[in-house]
């Protein structure tokens, strides 16, 4: 299950919209999202990236980086293997 990104975020009186998901195969597999926080006027307030990968070794890692309205970095965070969908998709299909 994906987690709930706006409660992931913190967010409670603005909206969270997805601009983009991608998929990455390889050595290194994962999907990626980024999504906009917009206020109820509709002026953009952060862009979050977030993602979910899984090395070839089985090695996962995931987390989310936020990003103010200028584009400046104001917030990250790494997420333990346990976190990871995809780690969990992996090892139920071996």
């Amino acid at each position: 299950m994906l987690p709930n990104f706006e409660a992931l975020f913190g967010i409670q009186h603005h909206r969270l919209i997805l601009l983009r998901s991608r998929g990455r195969g390889g050595l290194i597999q994962g999907v990626y999202w980024t999504r906009e926080e917009v206020d109820p006027s509709g002026s953009v307030i952060a862009r979050y990236e977030s993602y979910d990968e899984v090395k070839s070794n089985g090695e996962a890692r995931c987390g989310w980086r936020k990003f103010d309205c200028l584009g400046k970095l104001v917030d990250q965070q790494t997420f333990a293997e346990s976190w990871s969908f995809r780690a969990k998709a992996s090892q139920s299909a071996a």
